[in-house]
């Protein structure tokens, strides 16, 4: 019997998937943004509006996702 590992589905804002949206998914992105790559970056979770497009916008609706304003 072979062992199977599941991924969990990707969680919007969640930029680094370690399961938790904070300052740490904004800066990650912005960095993403500024064009410094890490392997951390999850672009399904960073799109936050859909318009496949990384930008201040989606930065912006994290921040608004951790404020508790969205």
């Amino acid at each position: 019997m072979t062992p199977h590992t599941f991924s969990p589905a990707p969680a919007l804002g969640d930029v680094n998937g370690d399961g938790i949206v904070s300052i740490a998914d904004v800066l990650l992105l912005v960095s993403h943004i500024l064009g410094q790559d890490s392997d951390l970056f999850i672009a399904a979770n960073s799109d936050m509006n859909g318009d496949k497009i990384f930008s201040v916008a989606d930065v912006t609706m994290i921040v608004s996702l951790i404020l508790g304003t969205e």
